[in-house]
């Protein structure tokens, strides 16, 4: 449901078939013991969910789909909860009149994963995006985290380390400091 500034609001339905579309549509629907008519689009929409930061420009989201389907239009979803009515949720829905190749689950841009759900989507891996695995079958094993090393300074080699370590504490070992009594301290 989409609401725009806490005034008025838009419900999609989704229905299986053409038939039972057409049969609601004659009926209308009972909301808040208020019947609606409802209004039938001229020709079949897919309705999917994308989950991202609410910063992210709509006209990006569209440009990024356009690969898959023709957008038609784009809507930002609200929390629905009490005093939070004006609040974004960080989930918009993408209608498209057909699409021409299915979206994955997830997509990586820019550095921002951004979740797809819409009815009939195919499995697909979320590493790669691919539809011919899963995450568990990856070829694209994660990779594991490992310390940056600075190359541009070498290290010390590993023989001088060690020996200073060990002259140091020969060193520290061979001349303890006395300890401190009332006959060294009236001496100094």
């Amino acid at each position: 449901m989409k609401k725009s500034k806490g005034k008025g609001s838009v419900v999609d339905l989704c229905f299986k078939s053409p038939e039972a579309a057409t049969l609601a549509a004659a009926k209308g629907v009972d909301f808040n013991n208020v019947q609606q008519e409802l209004k039938t689009l001229n020709q079949p929409m897919i309705f999917v969910s994308c989950f991202l930061p609410i910063e992210f420009p709509d006209s990006e989201l569209t440009n990024l789909l356009q690969v898959y389907g023709e957008v038609k239009g784009t809507r930002r979803l609200y929390h629905k909860e009490q005093g939070l009515e004006n609040l974004e949720n960080g989930c918009r829905v993408v209608s498209f009149s057909k699409l021409k190749k299915p979206i994955p689950v997830r997509l990586s841009y820019k550095g921002i994963s951004i979740g797809f759900k819409y009815t009939g989507q195919p499995r697909s891996c979320l590493r790669c995006s691919s539809f011919e695995h899963l995450v568990a079958e990856c070829p694209y094993k994660k990779a594991k985290s490992t310390t940056t090393i600075n190359h541009s300074v070498p290290p010390p080699p590993k023989e001088q380390a060690s020996t200073s370590q060990s002259e140091e504490m020969q060193i520290l070992l061979s001349e303890p400091s006395p300890p401190t009594t009332k006959a060294n301290q009236a001496e100094n």
